[in-house]
């Protein structure tokens, strides 16, 4: 049976509906009393005053060891964690909320069209360069497609969130290249509750969840939920009328002003510039029975393609969408012998591409153009750790991969699907070949295999080290080898100190090296055709590679106020790079389909790129009278990076692209009576663009990368506790209603930028949304 995103309302209410009559079962596990359930709404609202700074930020994680619970501060990593009780009184959405409110991290959003936001891991950007777990399984793409981070990853079910920064392949194999992200869900020791969240608010926005728990017998647990998020998107040229100058007449008229000349559209225009609406939804279910545990996750989104593009080279109204889903289906088995324990994971995980996705740009002729892809892969690992003594733990694994992919590709004529999968390219049909020319869809199957061990040696009770390495085979890049090493330093109670180092490797995913787009036209009514640019497949790319060295010191002053430093110095290597085929790999000789190309360009591993910075972090807690409190953190970041390269022979050294060298963080959490107040501001220093600036000298080779401005953001929750169940909320976002920017491929405002590509995008940057004012209800039973 085949299900697509307009499906997913029914199915959401449908199961809202079995939440409710779950709950009014009755069965030998009897509801919580009242009292229990005050108690549990006072320690949300965070009136634990006996619990001290230290118990807060030293939670346990599993995520730096894949099979120990460890402290925090004893972890071999740098890692923050969001709790359930900080997402519900800031009312979290998805993990992009999450992720806006930590240090080291910025989130770009609208500023691409074929994923729509774009992720900034202590200067390492793209979604593809990190991995997103649900209890230790991987639910970002099997193949690593990029798909975008917003609320098709819910954490209304989350038990806490914990995010690992730095390389960590040496657990995780593959893409695990600047960090992980796993959300923890709930398990069979969470009480049976029902959690409902549901919020609205200005430009149509809307957003329903459901997360139940429920425990039947001792050894029968089940969690289910999910949420859907619709948001009808303001229209920016209101707020940017200069960025938008000329797009309404545009698509009156169908006349565009566009980089290669003015004409129009040999499809109709529709007139208005109101968007395809900003969707996601997810769903999950897990059932545990005893030591075996089977879970369900499932998310898709739509976004506009239009997103970044200058409104004369994109046809700016509806119609024009990329969708992504992903599904995964895992079973985890866990067993304890005495000092052994195994963990055994069987998952299946596939990515599908929306066939209705749909470029409508300068490079498609302004007509519609479709995309198409899809991965799938099934994985079985086998983990297993040993306690020799209290002094030394042993773990080891191995993993086994089974991938398939179908990567995107060609701009097609018409909607394509999986079982079909073929299509003309866009724009080549003519009078003497009315069928077109076909597109070239590559079926790649591969696989993976490999294997790490680990030690972790505790010669006294206050030093740790933690040492291990993985090896992998892929059957289309070849092998790889990742170790790692960690000594962690307890002074004294209150000090830890941290030295780490860390390596992992980015897979040449289908979609980088088989991306391919391009178009031809003729002359003589199709009896030859010529084209001037096409990009086209290099499947001898190899991995990306990155070394990371960390030291980080934390320590707290008293019970209430504690502090942290953290640096970083990574070595990236083997970095994904456009250039010419006829100067690099040579794959087709200047023609492509038998027709004379221009210039054909191709993805090669070419240069290497050091990021350092680091984190100052002030940790706080403060109590109000009695039974309320205060907590959060001030954090100042700092990044820094640059590419190091050869062009015609000589060493170059250029800034780094997409690097905001400052950010400062201040999160605070404010516990008074019934009410609960989250501020979170955000100051952001100029953002680096990926555009170079050009030289006065002609002849000097460009350096220094352009910039656009920083800004600075407010965003505030409030909550009202009506009752033990019952919670009133307001959200409100950029309360400063600042007009600012983030970061797209063409941001480019120096007058020193040439060539068509520069003016294809938005100039000034992505624009992005005006003060936001959403409210809410969330209701607890």
């Amino acid at each position: 049976m085949k299900w697509y995103f307009y499906d997913f309302p029914l199915c959401f209410l449908l199961l809202l509906s079995n939440c409710l009559l779950l709950q009014a079962q009755t069965d030998s596990l009897k509801q919580p009393s009242e009292a229990v359930l005050m108690d549990e709404l006072l320690n949300l609202m965070g009136k634990q005053n006996t619990q001290s700074l230290a118990d807060i930020l030293q939670a346990d994680v599993i995520t730096t060891s894949r099979t120990n619970v460890q402290k925090n501060s004893k972890a071999p990593a740098t890692i923050y964690i969001i709790t359930a009780e900080q997402i519900r009184q800031r009312n979290y959405l998805s993990l992009a909320d999450v992720l806006q409110d930590l240090p080291d991290v910025k989130i770009e959003n609208a500023v691409d069209p074929r994923w729509m936001n774009d992720v900034t891991l202590r200067g390492i950007h793209r979604m593809d360069r990190f991995i997103i777990l649900l209890d230790g399984v991987r639910i970002s793409s099997p193949t690593n497609d990029v798909i975008p981070v917003i609320e098709n990853y819910p954490v209304n079910f989350a038990k806490q969130v914990e995010v690992v920064f730095g390389p960590a392949s040496a657990l995780y194999g593959a893409d695990a290249f600047s960090g992980v992200i796993n959300i923890i869900s709930q398990d069979a020791q969470s009480p049976n509750r029902t959690h409902i969240n549901l919020q609205g608010g200005m430009y149509e926005t809307v957003t329903g969840g459901v997360a139940t728990t429920k425990k039947f017998t001792k050894d029968i647990y089940l969690s289910f939920g999910g949420q859907y998020h619709y948001d009808a998107l303001t229209n920016l040229s209101r707020w940017y009328p200069q960025d938008f100058k000329g797009m309404k007449e545009a698509l009156q008229t169908n006349q565009f002003n566009t980089v290669f000349g003015t004409f129009g559209s040999t499809e109709p225009v529709h007139p208005s510039d109101k968007l395809t609406p900003l969707s996601a939804y997810a769903l999950h279910a897990k059932l545990q029975v005893k030591k075996l545990s089977i879970s369900f996750f499932r998310n898709g989104s739509i976004s506009p393609s239009t997103y970044a593009g200058n409104p004369n080279n994109v046809v700016y109204n509806q119609g024009s969408l990329f969708g992504h889903n992903v599904s995964t289906l895992s079973a985890v088995y866990n067993q304890t012998w005495g000092r052994w324990q195994s963990t055994t994971f069987l998952i299946g995980s596939r990515y599908d591409l929306n066939p209705n996705s749909v470029f409508r740009n300068v490079y498609t002729g302004l007509n519609k153009a479709y995309l198409f892809s899809y991965g799938r892969m099934w994985k079985f690992e086998q983990l297993f750790s040993y306690n020799l003594s209290s002094k030394i733990d042993l773990s080891a694994g191995i993993t086994y991969e089974d991938f398939f992919s179908i990567p995107r590709g060609h701009d097609l004529q018409y909607p394509t699907n999986r079982r079909e999968a073929r299509g003309i390219i866009i724009g080549s049909r003519s009078p003497l070949r009315p069928e077109g020319i076909e597109a070239d869809i590559p079926k790649i199957p591969y696989g993976n295999v490999g294997g790490f061990a680990q030690l972790l040696y505790k010669p006294t009770e206050k030093i740790s080290f933690t040492t291990g390495s993985r090896f992998d085979y892929n059957t289309r890049y070849g092998s790889t080898f990742n170790p790692r090493l960690g000594i962690v330093w307890e002074v004294n109670k209150k000090t830890t100190l941290k030295t780490l180092y860390g390596s992992a490797f980015l897979a040449p995913s289908p979609l980088m090296a088989y991306d391919q787009f391009g178009t031809f036209f003729t002359l003589d009514n199709g009896a030859t055709y010529q084209s001037a640019f096409f990009r086209l497949p290099n499947p001898n790319l190899k991995p990306q590679t990155v070394q990371t060295f960390e030291l980080g010191i934390s320590s707290f002053l008293n019970n209430n106020i504690g502090f942290s430093v953290n640096a970083y110095y990574s070595l990236l290597e083997g970095l994904f790079a456009y250039a010419s085929d006829a100067l690099t790999t040579q794959l087709y000789d200047g023609t492509y389909k038998g027709f004379p190309v221009g210039f054909i360009e191709v993805t090669i591993n070419q240069g290497r790129q050091r990021n350092f910075g680091g984190t100052v972090q002030v940790d706080y807690l403060s109590k109000i009278g009695s039974k309320g409190r205060v907590t959060g953190f001030f954090a100042l970041s700092y990044v820094e990076g640059n590419v190091i390269d050869t062009q015609n022979g000589k060493k170059i050294t250029q800034q780094a692209s997409a690097i905001t060298p400052l950010m400062f963080r201040w999160v605070t959490d404010v516990h008074v009576g019934k009410w609960t107040l989250s501020p979170r501001l955000q100051i952001v220093s100029k953002q680096r663009t990926f555009t170079l600036r050009q030289p006065q000298d002609p002849n000097e080779i460009p350096t220094q990368r352009q910039t656009i401005k920083g800004y600075t953001l407010l965003n505030l929750s409030v909550n009202y506790h009506l009752r033990k169940d019952l919670t009133f909320f307001i959200i409100g976002k950029n309360l400063f209603d600042v007009r600012y920017y983030n970061v797209n491929l063409g941001a480019s405002p120096e007058s020193t930028l040439t060539g068509a590509a520069a003016q294809a995008e938005l100039a000034a940057g992505a624009p992005q949304n005006p003060i936001r004012i959403l409210g809410g209800v969330n209701i607890t039973f």
